[in-house]
Protein backbone atom coordinates (compact mmCIF):
# COMPACT_ATOMS: atom_id res chain seq x y z
CA UNK A 1 0.00 0.00 0.00
CA UNK A 2 2.94 2.43 1.03
CA UNK A 3 4.77 1.22 -2.51
CA UNK A 4 1.06 2.07 -4.37
CA UNK A 5 0.91 5.62 -2.57
CA UNK A 6 4.55 6.28 -3.46
CA UNK A 7 4.09 5.55 -7.46
CA UNK A 8 0.80 8.00 -7.43
CA UNK A 9 2.99 10.76 -5.68
CA UNK A 10 1.16 11.30 -2.23
CA UNK A 11 3.13 12.19 0.31
CA UNK A 12 3.51 9.25 3.38
CA UNK A 13 2.51 10.53 6.97
CA UNK A 14 3.01 7.58 9.52
CA UNK A 15 -0.12 7.05 11.76
CA UNK A 16 0.70 8.59 14.93
CA UNK A 17 1.82 6.87 18.03
CA UNK A 18 -1.02 5.21 20.41
CA UNK A 19 -0.59 7.69 23.62
CA UNK A 20 0.53 5.39 26.76
CA UNK A 21 2.46 7.89 28.84
CA UNK A 22 2.12 10.60 30.48
CA UNK A 23 5.14 12.24 29.16
CA UNK A 24 3.86 11.33 25.12
CA UNK A 25 0.35 12.97 26.16
CA UNK A 26 1.86 16.09 27.57
CA UNK A 27 3.89 16.72 24.79
CA UNK A 28 1.47 15.95 22.25
CA UNK A 29 -0.92 18.33 24.00
CA UNK A 30 1.94 21.19 24.28
CA UNK A 31 2.47 20.65 20.81
CA UNK A 32 -1.11 21.25 19.85
CA UNK A 33 -1.32 23.84 21.60
CA UNK A 34 1.67 25.44 20.46
CA UNK A 35 0.81 24.78 16.59
CA UNK A 36 -2.73 25.99 16.82
CA UNK A 37 -1.59 28.95 18.59
CA UNK A 38 1.12 29.73 15.67
CA UNK A 39 -1.61 29.25 13.48
CA UNK A 40 -4.32 31.54 14.60
CA UNK A 41 -2.00 34.08 14.48
CA UNK A 42 -0.02 34.13 11.05
CA UNK A 43 -1.44 35.54 8.15
CA UNK A 44 1.45 33.73 5.75
CA UNK A 45 -0.26 30.98 3.48
CA UNK A 46 3.30 29.12 4.17
CA UNK A 47 3.52 29.03 7.84
CA UNK A 48 -0.37 28.37 7.49
CA UNK A 49 0.55 25.20 5.24
CA UNK A 50 3.57 23.97 7.62
CA UNK A 51 1.34 24.73 10.91
CA UNK A 52 -1.33 22.11 9.32
CA UNK A 53 1.20 19.70 8.19
CA UNK A 54 2.87 19.83 11.92
CA UNK A 55 -0.32 18.78 13.67
CA UNK A 56 -0.63 16.49 10.85
CA UNK A 57 2.32 14.75 12.05
CA UNK A 58 1.52 15.36 15.74
CA UNK A 59 -2.13 13.24 14.92
CA UNK A 60 -4.57 16.40 14.82
CA UNK A 61 -7.32 16.81 16.87
CA UNK A 62 -7.67 12.65 17.35
CA UNK A 63 -4.54 12.21 18.88
CA UNK A 64 -4.98 15.73 20.81
CA UNK A 65 -8.52 14.08 22.54
CA UNK A 66 -6.49 11.01 22.82
CA UNK A 67 -3.93 12.09 24.79
CA UNK A 68 -6.89 14.14 26.96
CA UNK A 69 -8.80 11.07 27.62
CA UNK A 70 -5.20 9.43 28.76
CA UNK A 71 -4.65 12.52 31.24
CA UNK A 72 -8.39 12.55 32.75
CA UNK A 73 -8.20 8.71 32.89
CA UNK A 74 -5.75 9.34 35.70
CA UNK A 75 -7.29 12.48 37.21
CA UNK A 76 -10.80 12.27 36.47
CA UNK A 77 -12.74 15.50 36.50
CA UNK A 78 -16.20 13.88 36.60
CA UNK A 79 -15.14 12.64 40.57
CA UNK A 80 -14.32 15.78 41.24
CA UNK A 81 -17.08 17.39 39.87
CA UNK A 82 -19.09 14.67 42.27
CA UNK A 83 -17.25 15.75 45.01
CA UNK A 84 -17.67 19.77 44.47
CA UNK A 85 -21.52 19.42 43.77
CA UNK A 86 -22.30 17.28 46.91
CA UNK A 87 -20.01 19.98 48.88
CA UNK A 88 -22.40 22.56 47.89
CA UNK A 89 -25.92 20.32 48.33
CA UNK A 90 -26.31 20.33 44.60
CA UNK A 91 -25.96 16.77 44.77
CA UNK A 92 -27.73 15.34 47.50
CA UNK A 93 -29.89 11.87 48.74
CA UNK A 94 -33.53 13.40 48.73
CA UNK A 95 -32.68 15.37 45.82
CA UNK A 96 -34.23 15.68 41.90
CA UNK A 97 -30.71 15.10 39.51
CA UNK A 98 -29.29 18.17 39.05
CA UNK A 99 -29.03 19.07 35.67
CA UNK A 100 -25.38 19.65 34.22
CA UNK A 101 -24.04 20.52 30.53
CA UNK A 102 -20.49 19.50 29.69
CA UNK A 103 -18.66 21.73 27.18
CA UNK A 104 -15.95 19.48 25.15
CA UNK A 105 -16.81 15.85 26.60
CA UNK A 106 -13.69 13.56 25.51
CA UNK A 107 -15.21 10.97 27.44
CA UNK A 108 -18.62 9.94 28.98
CA UNK A 109 -17.25 9.66 32.46
CA UNK A 110 -19.64 12.30 33.64
CA UNK A 111 -22.39 11.50 31.71
CA UNK A 112 -22.00 7.84 33.69
CA UNK A 113 -21.47 9.75 37.60
CA UNK A 114 -24.66 8.54 39.57
CA UNK A 115 -27.47 10.77 40.40
CA UNK A 116 -26.50 13.71 37.28
CA UNK A 117 -28.61 14.42 34.64
CA UNK A 118 -26.26 15.15 31.90
CA UNK A 119 -26.15 16.97 28.57
CA UNK A 120 -22.61 16.51 26.83
CA UNK A 121 -20.98 18.51 23.83
CA UNK A 122 -18.16 18.03 21.98
CA UNK A 123 -17.12 19.72 18.73
CA UNK A 124 -15.69 16.11 17.60
CA UNK A 125 -17.82 14.03 19.37
CA UNK A 126 -16.17 10.61 20.26
CA UNK A 127 -19.17 8.43 21.55
CA UNK A 128 -22.75 8.43 20.09
CA UNK A 129 -24.44 9.92 23.47
CA UNK A 130 -21.68 12.86 23.54
CA UNK A 131 -23.90 15.52 20.98
CA UNK A 132 -21.35 16.84 18.04
CA UNK A 133 -22.56 20.82 18.15
CA UNK A 134 -20.20 24.15 18.79
CA UNK A 135 -21.24 24.85 22.21
CA UNK A 136 -21.59 29.19 20.90
CA UNK A 137 -24.61 27.75 18.94
CA UNK A 138 -26.50 26.81 21.94
CA UNK A 139 -30.01 29.09 22.77
CA UNK A 140 -28.90 31.47 26.04
CA UNK A 141 -31.68 29.89 28.89
CA UNK A 142 -30.64 26.32 29.15
CA UNK A 143 -32.31 23.57 28.00
CA UNK A 144 -35.21 23.59 26.03
CA UNK A 145 -37.92 20.91 27.75
CA UNK A 146 -40.88 19.60 26.63
CA UNK A 147 -43.21 22.27 27.28
CA UNK A 148 -41.55 24.80 25.25
CA UNK A 149 -40.15 26.62 28.24
CA UNK A 150 -36.21 26.92 29.01
CA UNK A 151 -34.44 24.94 31.74
CA UNK A 152 -30.95 26.95 33.06
CA UNK A 153 -28.90 24.32 34.47
CA UNK A 154 -27.52 23.87 37.91
CA UNK A 155 -24.10 23.56 37.10
CA UNK A 156 -21.88 23.77 33.66
CA UNK A 157 -18.50 21.86 33.22
CA UNK A 158 -15.78 23.13 31.13
CA UNK A 159 -12.57 21.31 31.58
CA UNK A 160 -9.53 21.84 29.45
CA UNK A 161 -11.61 23.68 27.02
CA UNK A 162 -11.35 27.28 27.20
CA UNK A 163 -7.58 27.30 26.75
CA UNK A 164 -8.04 25.78 23.38
CA UNK A 165 -10.07 28.68 22.04
CA UNK A 166 -6.23 30.95 20.48
CA UNK A 167 -9.02 33.96 20.30
CA UNK A 168 -9.53 36.11 23.25
CA UNK A 169 -13.10 37.47 21.49
CA UNK A 170 -14.53 33.84 21.26
CA UNK A 171 -13.18 33.10 24.70
CA UNK A 172 -15.07 36.07 26.24
CA UNK A 173 -17.84 34.74 24.21
CA UNK A 174 -17.42 31.68 25.58
CA UNK A 175 -17.31 32.50 29.24
CA UNK A 176 -20.77 35.06 28.22
CA UNK A 177 -22.58 32.22 27.24
CA UNK A 178 -21.79 29.99 29.69
CA UNK A 179 -23.46 32.37 32.43
CA UNK A 180 -25.93 32.52 30.07
CA UNK A 181 -26.73 28.52 30.40
CA UNK A 182 -26.69 28.52 34.48
CA UNK A 183 -29.81 29.10 36.57
CA UNK A 184 -28.93 32.55 39.42
CA UNK A 185 -26.67 30.50 41.83
CA UNK A 186 -25.47 27.61 39.70
CA UNK A 187 -22.27 26.40 39.89
CA UNK A 188 -19.54 26.98 36.92
CA UNK A 189 -16.64 24.30 36.83
CA UNK A 190 -13.74 25.71 34.33
CA UNK A 191 -10.29 23.39 34.66
CA UNK A 192 -7.34 25.12 32.82
CA UNK A 193 -3.86 23.65 32.89
CA UNK A 194 -1.24 25.06 35.50
CA UNK A 195 0.71 26.91 32.34
CA UNK A 196 -2.35 29.10 31.41
CA UNK A 197 -1.79 31.06 34.74
CA UNK A 198 1.54 30.60 35.60
CA UNK A 199 2.94 31.64 32.17
CA UNK A 200 0.23 34.50 31.66
CA UNK A 201 0.50 38.25 31.71
CA UNK A 202 -2.95 39.36 32.70
CA UNK A 203 -4.08 36.15 34.88
CA UNK A 204 -2.73 35.42 38.29
CA UNK A 205 -4.15 32.16 40.51
CA UNK A 206 -5.77 34.67 42.83
CA UNK A 207 -7.35 36.84 40.34
CA UNK A 208 -8.56 33.23 38.47
CA UNK A 209 -9.90 32.00 41.90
Amino acid sequence: ALTLLAHMGLSIVPLPKRIKSRKHARKVTSEYHRITERLHHTTSSDERAKCAAELQAIGGVDAYQQASQFNTALHSTSRWVARRLRAHGVLAAGKPPPHVLEIGAINTQLLDTPGLHVRALDLNSQDARIEQRDFLTLPLGGALEASGASRPYDALVCSMVLNCVPDARRRFDMLVCMRGQLRVGGLCFVVLPGSCLSHSHTLTHDSFA
